[in-house]
């Protein structure tokens, strides 16, 4: 909100975006509050709305300007992956936990039956990138059953998504 407390009318606002035209980003709302007052309005907030915003009111007299900053910080929001449904012992499988959006820098963990899983019988966890991890077991058995849940955090928030790997049959042994 711009709001000036006292000075003659009639005044006329004008809002810019670093430096440029506010009119550029999409989706803004501008609204005179009486005489004195204008209101920039942002209904569905994103990354591209980060910067520095101006409000400037005149009238014939003078000129008075006042910055703000809007920093946007995005969560990080993961890609839903699942197992497939039957999974029978001794087949390979894997699944990607990808982010496709959330700020840097992420950090991505997997857990399985909700106990981080670092070192477990013949799973393995490879970094693709910073955004993506794939979690794959060459050799399933009935011992791999359960949740296993990707983790993404970043500064502003902590998301997961669980998947759950029902292996099917067991180890005949003769």
């Amino acid at each position: 909100m711009c709001h000036v407390p006292k000075g003659d009318k009639p005044l006329t606002f004008k809002w810019s975006f670093n430096g440029g035209d506010v009119s550029l980003l999409p989706g803004l709302n501008i609204m005179n509050v009486g005489d004195m007052g204008s209101v920039l309005i942002i209904p569905s907030v994103t990354a591209k709305h980060s910067g520095n915003y101006t409000c400037t009111a005149s009238n014939i007299v003078a000129r008075a300007s006042h910055h703000a900053t809007l920093n946007v910080k995005v969560a990080p929001i993961i890609s839903p992956f699942e197992f497939d449904e039957a999974v029978f012992y001794g087949e390979s499988i894997q699944v990607m936990c990808h982010i496709p959006k959330g700020d840097m820098p992420l950090t991505l963990k997997w857990s399985f039956r909700d106990r981080p899983l670092e070192r477990f019988d013949a799973v393995t966890i490879t970094k693709m990138g910073p955004r993506s991890s794939i979690l794959a077991i060459p050799s399933v058995t009935e011992k791999h059953s359960g949740n296993y849940t990707c983790t993404a955090s970043n500064t502003v928030a902590s998301t997961n998504h669980t998947a759950t790997l029902n292996v099917q049959g067991t180890l005949d042994v003769i």
